[in-house]
This record gives C-alpha cells, structure tokens and sequence, in this order.
C-alpha cells in the first residue's frame, strides 16, 4: 500500500469515526427529547381523546414524534457538533423541539375533535430545552474528547481576505490550524507542502477559481475535506437552475422572482395570522390606546410624513 493510500485510509476511518460519535448523539438526543412527549401523552391526553386508542395506538402516537423531530433537528442542524457554536445548537434545539411540539399538538387537536389542554405540551417543551442543555453539555465534551480538533490548513489568496472573512481565534475552538499559506507562494510545490503534513481539514478563501480547482483536484485525490470560503459569484452561482440545453448540463443564471403560489400562500398566511393576532391582543391595544389618551392627550397612531424618490412625499400612519 503506497504512502496516499494508507492517508486516504486513515483519513476514512477519521470520518468514519466522526459519524458514528455524531449518529450515537443524535439517537440519543431524540430518545431524550421523546420521553417527555411520551410521559405527557400517557398521562395527559392518552386517556381524554374523543375514541381513546389500546396500548399500541398510543404507542405508535409516541413514535410518531421521532420522525418529526428528527426531520426538523436536520433541517435546522440540530446535531451538528462538530462546526457550530453551542449557542447556535441550543437555538436548532428549540427550534426543532417547538416545531415537533406544535406539529404533534396539531395531531393532538384532531385526535381529540375539541381544543386540549396546552399546559402539557408547554411542560414538555421546559423539559426537552433542560434536556437539550444537559445533552449539549456533555455531547460536545466527549465529541472533543474522542474525536479530537481536526488538522487544519488555511490556504488563503491575499492576506486581506483572511484578515477580514476568517476569525483564526474562533477557528482553534475546533479546529487545529497547523498552518497557514498564501496560495501564491506553495503553487509551484503545493503537493510537496501538503502532503508533508497530515492535514484532514483544507480552508481555501478569497481564491481564484482555476487555483482554487487546482486545490480542490489535490483534496479529492487524496480523501482531504475542503471547507471553500464562497466568493459573492459562489453565492449567486449556488442559487441558479439546472436546466439541460444542446446536451449539455447548464446552469441559468437570473433575477430571483417570487412564484405566484407561493405569492398567494405567504399573502393569505398574513391575512389569517395578522387578524388572529388582533383579535388576541386587543384587549391590550385598547387599554395602551385609553393609556396614551388620558396620559398625554396625544393621538393614538403615530403619523408622519416623508421623502422618498424624486423629494415626493408620502404619509405613513
């Protein structure tokens, strides 16, 4: 086995290594976040549905909330330790456990053919953001402790672009950058410099396209993760259709323009979600509006009138 193979190999048991500490996690982390949906169903809702299910109904119910949490954890990268600040994945934690709740309380409601109680679902969300706290403490601490920082290299095209893009000093909170290069000066021996090290993280940033594919050729031939900096031309690229012309696979490039469905879904979804929301909170937007009224004797809305293109004006209210 030559020198590339046996780095290509220990590079695939790295990887192999990460996935399993970050799959296990996240089992554990659903398992955690179910068994308080699960207490709340059994002992609050179980029993007062409208036709109430035996035992396996009400346990298909509780494993109904595991998909849909799991589905919701990736979307929002609930389980990704090992490239996100703790803050961040409380907030995908929340974000996906508040989600999953209020999907199941929508079941809930139609299992039951009359409004619930809330106070349950509230419980459960309290115990799952407790649990998620305590499952980040102790995940992220032993992700570092058996995984390890990764080996990093910066490789960067001008000094400019990493001064102002990158912050190193977060960067070695996870990862171990070993190096930094500027790309003009390892071109003529990139391969040497690379491979005497045993770098498993490569960062490419503010490069040119045909170096940075030259960088990208070198990673893939040798098993290397490549974390690329996106350029604005990246971003715009990023969003473009794939479309097949002249047997050729092509990218459209062009303005972003609303679909009509979607226009009309996100129209009514205002409508429907602004009135409910008046008719919930008038009783206080009528005691601020007497407030203001026999405080101050001012207007209750506030008006003003301004510029805008070509010095005409405007009234808003």
């Amino acid at each position: 086995m030559t020198e590339n193979e046996q780095k290509k190999t220990r590079q695939s048991i790295i990887r192999t290594h990460h996935n399993l500490i970050i799959r296990f996690s996240a089992l554990i982390n659903v398992i955690l976040m179910t068994v308080p949906f699960g207490a709340a169903w059994f002992r609050a809702y179980a029993d007062q549905m409208y036709k109430p299910f035996y035992f396996k109904g009400n346990f298909y119910m509780v494993l109904l909330f595991i998909p849909v949490y799991y589905v919701f954890g990736r979307m929002y990268d609930a389980f990704q330790m090992a490239y996100h600040e703790k803050t961040d994945l409380f907030y995908a934690q929340t974000l996906s456990c508040f989600f999953a709740d209020l999907f199941m309380f929508v079941v809930i409601v139609f299992l039951y053919r009359r409004m619930p109680p809330v106070w349950p679902m509230l419980a459960v969300f309290a115990a799952q953001l407790v649990l998620a706290y305590v499952w980040l403490s102790i995940a992220v601490r032993w992700y570092y402790s058996a995984h390890g920082k990764q080996r990093s290299i910066i490789i960067w095209g001008s000094k400019s672009g990493l001064k102002y893009t990158m912050d190193t000093r977060l960067m070695n909170r996870y990862f171990h950058v070993t190096d930094q290069f500027s790309y003009h000066s390892i071109k003529d021996n990139l391969e040497d410099v690379l491979s005497g090290t045993d770098v498993q993280t490569l960062f490419l940033l503010d490069m040119h396209s045909h170096e940075r594919n030259l960088v990208l050729k070198y990673c893939f031939a040798h098993g290397i993760r490549a974390m690329v900096i996106p350029s604005i031309g990246d971003l715009i690229m990023s969003g473009a259709d794939q479309i097949h012309m002249f047997n050729l696979p092509v990218l459209q490039v062009k303005e972003y323009y609303a679909k009509i469905e979607y226009v009309l879904v996100k129209r009514l979804f205002d409508i429907v979600l602004s009135a409910a929301a008046l008719i919930v909170l008038s009783p206080l937007l009528l005691i601020t509006a007497l407030t203001i009224k026999l405080t101050d004797g001012g207007t209750v809305f506030y008006r003003q009138v301004r510029l805008t293109k070509d010095r005409r004006e405007f009234a808003i209210l």
